[in-house]
């Protein structure tokens, strides 16, 4: 059985009551533009949705589905995303600096413009369809080959 799908209403509605968004189906909402910051989306459903130049600093997404997301301008600073499926998400000039994505299935990710500086890869699952900026692919692969742990993108 599946979850209502929540409308962009009904998420604001939500966030003003201060409540958290975890667990819930958000399931191709466009959340454009929305504070997000600091609040608790671990395990939410955001697959397909739109959250391009939202506010997610230090929120907490652990094992959310992101799947086929765009976060394209978005602010995941000190956001975790640990155990979170990112696959097919696009982070093109966000900001993740310190953000923790241990354990993170980012195949087929971008992250192109990506601010990366503090971030943890830590046992994430990539591809080579994963795509970074030249430098931070430099960085990237630097911390690949000192083992399967992932790795850690330092400024």
């Amino acid at each position: 059985m599946s979850m209502k799908r929540m409308t962009r209403d009904e998420v604001f509605n939500r966030l003003e009551s201060g409540m958290s968004l975890a667990g819930l189906n958000l399931e191709e909402v466009d959340l454009s533009r929305a504070n997000l910051s600091g609040v608790d989306c671990s395990g939410a459903n955001f697959h397909r949705a739109r959250l391009t130049g939202a506010n997610l600093a230090g929120a907490r997404l652990c094992k959310a589905n992101l799947r086929r997301c765009e976060l394209v301008g978005a602010d995941l600073s000190g956001a975790d995303l640990s155990d979170a499926d990112l696959r097919n998400s696009f982070f093109n000039d966000c900001n993740l600096s310190g953000a923790r994505l241990e354990r993170a299935d980012v195949r087929f990710a971008k992250f192109t413009g990506a601010r990366l500086e503090g971030a943890s890869f830590a046992g994430a699952v990539y591809d080579q369809m994963t795509r970074f900026d030249p430098d931070q692919v430099r960085v990237f692969s630097a911390m690949v080959k000192k083992g399967p742990e992932g790795v850690f993108i330092k400024k």
